[in-house]
């Protein structure tokens, strides 16, 4: 489950994710398909450039170092869950404030649909913001 609605991916195989200025909520008040389409537009534009990083430690606070790569392989949260057998769903969901309605009832829908005992992984920011 992904509840992340700042655009991300893996790049050269470093997470990477979109934050805004003062905080992570790049994408906050677009809906879940301007969020697919503005992150796929993005990732386009990615492709082939070279860029500048800036690697996270466990909080964003501790920043470890910046690093150059030039974008050859990008590949989304989807595709990588995919890779290795799991299936991804996402619902985008601004961090540190409650969900809009739909998400919260796509999400309840969603839950209906799994098979008793079903395990859920699920990808926030830090585990302290949507969940």
């Amino acid at each position: 489950v992904d509840l992340r609605e700042e655009s991300h991916a893996y790049v050269n195989g470093y997470g990477i994710s979109r934050y805004a200025v003062t905080a992570n909520d790049a994408n906050a008040g677009l809906s879940a398909g301007e969020v697919r389409k503005k992150e796929a537009a993005e990732l386009v534009a990615l492709a082939g450039k070279k860029r500048r990083l800036r690697v996270f430690g466990s909080s964003d606070q501790a920043v470890m170092s910046d690093v150059a790569v030039t974008a050859k392989q990008i590949i989304t949260e989807r595709e990588a869950a995919q890779a290795v057998g799991f299936s991804c769903r996402r619902f985008t969901c601004t961090d540190k404030v409650w969900p809009n309605e739909e998400a919260i009832d796509q999400f309840v829908a969603f839950c209906r649909t799994l098979p008793e005992n079903a395990w859920l992984h699920v990808h926030c920011e830090a585990g302290n913001g949507r969940t």
